[in-house]
C-alpha cells in the first residue's frame, strides 16, 4: 500500500498506509514549497531484492537533460527515462504503476513485500534484462550493480556497472508502453571500475569519461578516455593515472563548456572541455577544501555558476556553501556560512535562484536546507523542517506517523535535483523509499 501524499497546509490521514501507520496523520507543507506535483517512487516498505524480475526500485539520482526536454531517473539499479510532459503527467497519477510495467523478461517477486509502484517511463535501462544485450553471467552478491550515468544530445546513454563494466543504450523515441532502450555497446574490457561516466563533446568529436573514485596509488589507472563517434565501438584514446584524475563526483555546464569535478585527492576543479581531453592538466580553477573538510557535491546553475557543499564527517556550524563565478578565463570563489545550526551537507541542487541544500542536522538527522539568492545575498527560506518531519522523524508526535517508521523502512536522504517546467521551478526529493516533486513559490 502506497504512503500518504503530502498536504499543502494540511496534516494527511495515511488511510492507505500499511501498520503501524493506518489512518496515522503526516504533516504537511507550506510556502516555499507552493504545491505538490507527484510521486515518481513508492517502495518505502518493499525490502531489497535480487534475481526475482528486477533488483527493488528505489528513487535515487534523477539527471536533466534539457536539450532533449528529458528527465533521467535512477530507479535503484535501473534507468527510467521520460520526456518533461510524460513525467509530470505520470507523477500527477495518484495511482502509480507496479514496476512490472517496466518488462525485463522475469517475473518480479517479493516473497509477500509490497511491490513497488513507479511513475511509468517511456524507456529504461536495465543490464540484467532479458534483451538488454548485456552479458551480465559475472553478477557478485549485492545491491548495488549501476554506478552512474549521464545522456548526450543525440539519444545515447552511457552507463557504468560495478562488475559488467560501462556502455551505451540508445534512448529511443516515445512509446505509449514502456520499452528497453536499445543496445548499442558493452565495454567489458575497461581498467578501472566506472565510478564516474561523464559524456562531452568540446567540439566535433564526442567522449565517454570513465573514472574510479577509490584510488589509491599513483601509479594505478584512474581515468579513461574514449572516442564515442561509432557508438556501437568505442575507441580507447588515453589513460590516466591518480588520484589528481579519480573522480568522485562531477557537474556540467554545456553552454559554457566546463566540467566540474571533486576528484580523489580531495580538490574540486573546473576545466574547459576541449582542455580536460588534451591532458586535464591546468584547470582553470582549483579549489582546496577548508581543513578537516571535504567537498561533497556541487551543481552548475544555468548561468554557469558552480555551487559546491563542503563539510565534516559530523554536523558542525561553519560549514560554507561555496560560489564559485566565472570571471574572464578564470573563476573567483566565495564562501557562504548560511546554515546557522550545526550541518552536514551531503547533496546540493540548484536553479532560477533556489538552492537546496540536503544533509545531517543537529539531532544526525536527515533535513534539507532551502535558499534563494537575491541581490548577491543567499537567504534562507525555512520550510520548518517539513522533509525531516514527513520523510526521516522516528519519533513522530503521537498520532503521527512519517516514511521512517514503518517496520521495516526504507527512507533514507538519496539525492536532489531541480527542474524547470512550464514557466514554474520543481524540487525533486530522492529519499530511496519515496521520491516526490514540488513547485517552489515563485
Amino acid at each position: 500500500m502506497p504512503h500518504s501524499r503530502p498536504g499543502k497546509g494540511v496534516d494527511v490521514p495515511c488511510s492507505t498506509c500499511i501498520a503501524p501507520n493506518t489512518n496515522l496523520k503526516t504533516v504537511g507543507f507550506n510556502v516555499p514549497l507552493f504545491a505538490y506535483a507527484g510521486r515518481y517512487v513508492d517502495s518505502v516498505n518493499t525490502r531489497n531484492v535480487q534475481n526475482v524480475g528486477m533488483r527493488t526500485v528505489r528513487a535515487q539520482r534523477v539527471m536533466v537533460n534539457y536539450a532533449r526536454q528529458r528527465v533521467f531517473v535512477r530507479y535503484g539499479q535501473t534507468v527510467a527515462a521520460f520526456p518533461f510532459a510524460l513525467f509530470f503527467t505520470n507523477i500527477a497519477n495518484v495511482k502509480l504503476w507496479p514496476v512490472g510495467v517496466m518488462k525485463t523478461g522475469g517475473t518480479v517477486k517479493r516473497y509477500g513485500d509490497p511491490i513497488e509502484i513507479v511513475a511509468k517511463p517511456s524507456t529504461f535501462f536495465y543490464p540484467e534484462a532479458n534483451g538488454s544485450g548485456w552479458n551480465t553471467a559475472t553478477s557478485q552478491d549485492g545491491q548495488v550493480t549501476l554506478t552512474d550515468f549521464d545522456a548526450d544530445d543525440t539519444g545515447n546513454l552511457y552507463a557504468g556497472t560495478m562488475w559488467w563494466g560501462w556502455g551505451i543504450a540508445w534512448d529511443q523515441n516515445d512509446f505509449p508502453d514502456t520499452r528497453q532502450m536499445e543496445f548499442r555497446c558493452q565495454v567489458s574490457d575497461a581498467p578501472i571500475v566506472a565510478d564516474s561516466v561523464i559524456y562531452v563533446k568540446p567540439a566535433k568529436v564526442p567522449y565517454a569519461v570513465i573514472s574510479a573514485a577509490n584510488v589509491v596509488s599513483g601509479s594505478k589507472p584512474s581515468l579513461c578516455i574514449y572516442d564515442v563517434t561509432n557508438t556501437a565501438a568505442p575507441v580507447l584514446k588515453e589513460t590516466r593515472k591518480g588520484k589528481a584524475n579519480g573522480i568522485i563526483t562531477w557537474a556540467r555546464h554545456d553552454a559554457g563548456k566546463r566540467l566540474a569535478v571533486l576528484n580523489s585527492d580531495g580538490k574540486l576543479r573546473i576545466h574547459d572541455y576541449a582542455a580536460f581531453i588534451k591532458d586535464g592538466a591546468t584547470p582553470l580553477a582549483e579549489l582546496t577544501p577548508a581543513a578537516k573538510k571535504t567537498f561533497r557535491d556541487l551543481k552548475f546553475d544555468e548561468n554557469g555558476t558552480l555551487w559546491a557543499v563542503e563539510s565534516g564527517p559530523s554536523p558542525a556550524a561553519g560549514n560554507k556553501l561555496w560560489q564559485v563565478t566565472p570571471s574572464g578565463k578564470t573563476y573567483k570563489s566565495v564562501p557562504f556560512d548560511v546554515y546557522g545550526t550545526a550541518f552536514a551537507p551531503q547533496k546540493i541542487a540548484v536553479r532560477n535562484g533556489w538552492i537546496a541544500v540536503g544533509g545531517k542536522g543537529p539531532s544526525n538527522g536527515s533535513e534539507l536546507r532551502l535558499f534563494r539568492v537575491a541581490g548577491g545575498k543567499v537567504q534562507f527560506a525555512d520550510t520548518k523542517n517539513f522533509f525531516f518531519l514527513y520523510y526521516h522523524n522516528t519519533f513522530p508526535p503521537a498520532g503521527f506517523c512519517t516514511a521512517s517508521t514503518y517496520s521495516p523502512t526504507y527512507c533514507s536522504f538519496d539525492s536532489l535535483q531541480m527542474i524547470d517546467w512550464s514557466g514554474k521551478t520543481y524540487l525533486l526529493y530522492s529519499a530511496n523509499g519515496l521520491g516526490d516533486v514540488y513547485e517552489l513559490k515563485a
